[in-house]
């Protein structure tokens, strides 16, 4: 340690002390003179306590960016043998890690302060206790784990509500019978809707659009009736509604299929009735008719 560093570390701060410190030893990364900056810090460390694993975690944060992976692995570790899950540093490590994309190290973090949330009564928890439980969800959703209960009480992830919604559009544009059932989009909501997805013209896109749900239902039948859904824009809103329910992208595709608002369709229809598709043509000369 050199010998202003050394001074800078006994002289007597006038607010926090360790909050000092840590400003000061990040300005001297920022004057590039990380020799300082670890020295404020192995003084912090050796003190020990919540300011002790800051110092650690600011120079694990440093290790990392100066692709001293293992260096700074051998860091948190011994920041993990504290065990101080509902101290902010945990967090912030959970976040380090989930910026890294060690999204598998970082849930593992998120999970152990949960736990500890669960140890501890609703008013004495952490006032970021609701941001450790949107981060293991965000993490369990991202790797593809199902949610469990703990998960539900947090906030749901932009990314998650994406690929839900994403999902939605998707058995609407590009159907298919799932549990029997098939989702599609009605005539008069066609045009509104197709906007969402492509840039052709919707006129030029609805007749191919029926005749491939049809070309599907055809595929699926295998001898057995099916049910087509028509979807309003309005119905698909509401269709989000039920996928929030899903506690893994999975699982969307059946949720939906058994939502129907009352509105299930029969199909094939008889070769002289009404098509389904609601063209108001009979189903011979319509989507019935051979290719």
């Amino acid at each position: 340690m050199t010998d202003l560093t050394a001074d800078e570390t006994r002289t007597p701060w006038p607010f926090d002390p360790a909050a000092d410190l840590l400003d000061s030893a990040q300005e001297h990364l920022l004057d590039e003179q990380p020799d300082r900056a670890i020295a404020v810090w192995q003084l912090l460390i050796k003190a020990g306590g919540e300011a002790g694993d800051w110092a650690r975690l600011a120079y694990v944060d440093y290790l990392f960016e100066s692709e001293q992976d293992d260096a700074a692995r051998t860091e948190l570790a011994m920041l993990l043998a504290g065990w101080r899950v509902l101290e902010a540093p945990w967090r912030h490590t959970a976040e380090l890690l989930e910026e890294r994309g060690e999204l598998e190290c970082a849930l593992y973090w998120y999970s152990a302060a949960v736990g500890g949330l669960s140890k501890v009564a609703t008013g004495d928890q952490p006032r970021w206790a609701n941001h450790l439980r949107a981060g293991r969800r965000r993490l369990r959703w991202a790797l593809e784990i199902p949610l469990d209960d703990e998960d539900l009480r947090a906030a749901t992830s932009e990314d998650e509500e994406e690929d839900k919604q994403g999902m939605v559009t998707r058995l609407l544009v590009e159907p298919e019978v799932i549990d029997g059932r098939l989702q599609f989009w009605t005539r008069d909501n066609f045009a509104k809707t197709h906007r969402l997805w492509s840039r052709l013209e919707a006129q030029d896109a609805e007749a191919p659009y029926y005749r491939y749900v049809e070309g599907v239902l055809r595929a699926a039948e295998g001898g057995r009736r099916l049910t087509v859904v028509p979807r309003t824009f309005e119905s698909w809103l509401r269709l989000l509604d039920v996928a929030d329910d899903a506690r893994r992208l999975a699982d969307v595709p059946s949720l939906i299929s058994r939502y129907d608002e009352g509105r299930a369709i029969p199909w094939p229809p008889g070769r002289n009735q009404p098509c389904w598709c609601d063209s108001g043509t009979k189903y011979k000369k319509c989507c019935g008719a051979a290719a």
